[in-house]
């Protein structure tokens, strides 16, 4: 690799775009900035990353169950992508978190996916779930 590409790919993974079989947290961030363009920055990093094909990710988030195989990269990938495409369907934070359930029943950490989705979705709540880690 070289200096130039590793050095943009450094400052991808510090910061953290990768994850391993967990809800990513996209309520966070810049609230000025509309969450598709957050998003397609996500994924522009993930890019970087995916560009140098390498033979072992860690995520910065991960279910500790998991290896640390490159495909994380491409699962991350289509996590948001699915997240666009939910988004643009549902008419409110439990139909998101439910429909984005569907797609990703193997993922950790629910909870996560509800405070994304009741922020995605304001005055609209995600119903109990039982939070399994």
């Amino acid at each position: 690799m070289m200096g130039n590409q590793r050095g943009a790919v450094e400052a991808e993974l510090r910061r953290e775009p990768l994850r391993n079989h967990v809800h990513p947290y996209l309520a966070g961030g810049e609230r000025a900035r509309p969450l598709p363009d957050r998003r397609n920055d996500w994924i522009a990093a993930i890019d970087k990353i995916a560009a140098v094909n390498p033979c072992a990710v860690v995520a910065g988030h991960k279910n500790p169950k998991n290896d640390d195989d490159p495909r994380h990269v491409d699962e991350t990938r289509q996590y948001l992508r699915d997240t666009e495409e939910v988004a643009a369907v549902a008419r409110h934070a439990n139909e998101f978190a439910d429909l984005t359930l569907l797609r990703h029943l193997d993922r950790i950490n629910p909870t996560i996916l509800s405070l994304t989705a009741e922020h995605l979705f304001p005055g609209t709540t995600v119903n109990d779930r039982a939070v399994e880690w």
